[in-house]
């Protein structure tokens, strides 16, 4: 049966192809990360604090695009683990600061083997120079992303 033009044209859309992308090189780190008795929500908090040490619970929670209580199950975790430490933060008594332990970042250089795994394995068929270039163009548009939408009045 041919495809409907609706059909075809999903198919060539940026957005979707991308979107379809991501969700498949997820579950493979879910499932990857899975046998480390990890997930990708453990992953993406320890990469983001290696990035930005002294995030608060609600920078996490941004960070993952779910809410503060979202993210509290995970912190929780993580500091059960011994994966990252919790410290007050000097300036507002209820907020706390999270940072990487010693036992986190040596996890995070696990997590990091296991995504360089995954993405090799789904990006075979690309040669080491298709490789850098999806990436860059992807890095530019998703910088175009976090811009203001033109004529708002976000600055």
């Amino acid at each position: 049966m041919p495809k409907s033009s609706a059909a075809e044209r999903r198919e060539r859309r940026l957005a979707h192809a991308l979107a379809a992308l991501s969700r498949d090189i997820r579950r493979e780190l879910q499932r990857a990360l899975g046998k480390l008795g990890l997930d990708v929500r453990v992953w993406t908090n320890l990469a983001f604090l290696h990035e930005r040490p002294n995030s608060s619970n609600a920078e996490l929670s941004r960070r993952l695009g779910v809410t503060p209580q979202g993210v509290h199950t995970v912190i929780l975790r993580m500091e059960r683990d011994g994966l990252i430490a919790r410290h007050p933060d000097p300036n507002h008594g209820r907020i706390s600061r999270f940072t990487l332990t010693e036992r986190g970042q040596k996890v995070l250089i696990e997590c990091d083997l296991v995504a360089d795994e995954v993405e090799a394995r789904v990006l075979e068929d690309l040669d080491a120079h298709e490789r850098r270039a999806l990436l860059s163009s992807v890095l530019v548009a998703l910088r175009r992303a976090e811009l203001p939408a033109a004529g708002s009045n976000n600055h």
